[in-house]
């Protein structure tokens, strides 16, 4: 029996080895270049006070306007279709936003599909679709309100403190017919630098599941002095991030007696 010299075998080996790794190039630049399509979409809360419709609203499953905006991350082409199916509407949606208003809706929680298909696929006879659904709770109440530990930051250093948020507070002197305005949102702190914040129902506020933004008017005429006592004209916004309920307070403000510009900064986590 002969047998190959040890050369030839190492050759043959070599040969093999570089036909498979061709192969496997190959088959490496045809996944490549097919085509990639996704179904997933955002769920956003629609602000409804205009001095707020600039501001940025996170993806979120849980709705406390009325109102909620449903868009596809897939861009628009002509080769793409939409198909939108959304709770018990009986309706098909094919755009690639859809807006709903839930006010006289009796349904807390819907489920939420999106068909994407596309076509004129190049070497496919058939067009590529994929789907996702998402389950999404409507009427949600806020989740911005509570207590929270965590850090004030001011310039001359850091201070820890323990921050209280309030929605629809009644002052003392708050009558529904006489002084309405005496309704709004409390913040309070446990530290002396930062006394308390006060924003008026009557004042441009929002709140969302996970957000709230402020941009008070000038108040320093007929302000709240007995509560409001170090700091006036609230702008800014309130964060609280869903994976953690970490908190974010930015806000400027004036101060009250000199109306120089300040500013309020806190970072904590949600203890109640």
């Amino acid at each position: 029996m002969k047998h190959s010299p040890p050369s030839n075998k190492k050759a043959n080996q070599f040969i093999v080895m570089l036909l498979l790794l061709t192969f496997l190039q190959a088959c490496k630049k045809e996944t490549n270049s097919s085509p990639q399509l996704t179904s997933s979409f955002t769920v956003k809360e629609v602000i409804m006070h205009p001095a707020f419709y600039d501001k940025e609203v996170n993806d979120t499953d849980s709705i406390s306007t009325t109102a909620v905006t449903f868009e596809a991350n897939e861009k628009e082409s002509t080769d793409i279709s939409y198909k939108w199916q959304i709770g018990a509407d009986s309706r098909i949606f094919t755009t690639k936003k859809v807006t709903l208003d839930f006010f006289s809706s009796p349904a807390t929680e819907i489920d939420v599909t999106l068909t994407v298909t596309k076509n004129n696929i190049p070497n496919s006879a058939s067009p590529l679709t994929q789907t996702t659904t998402r389950k999404v709770f409507l009427k949600k109440e806020t989740q911005i309100p509570g207590i929270y530990r965590g850090v004030f930051h001011f310039n001359n250093g850091d201070d820890s403190a323990t921050v209280t948020i309030q929605k629809d507070f009644n002052l003392p002197k708050y009558d529904p017919f006489w002084k309405p305005y005496y309704k709004g949102t409390l913040i309070s702190s446990t530290i002396p630098i930062f006394d308390t914040i006060f924003v008026s129902n009557g004042q441009p506020q929002t709140f969302l599941n996970r957000m709230y933004y402020v941009n008070e008017q000038d108040w320093s005429m007929t302000g709240y002095p007995e509560i409001n006592k170090k700091v006036i004209d609230f702008k800014g916004s309130i964060q609280l991030l869903n994976s953690t309920n970490k908190i974010k307070i930015n806000i400027t403000a004036k101060e009250t007696n000199t109306s120089k510009p300040t500013s309020i900064n806190f970072e904590g986590f949600k203890v109640k």
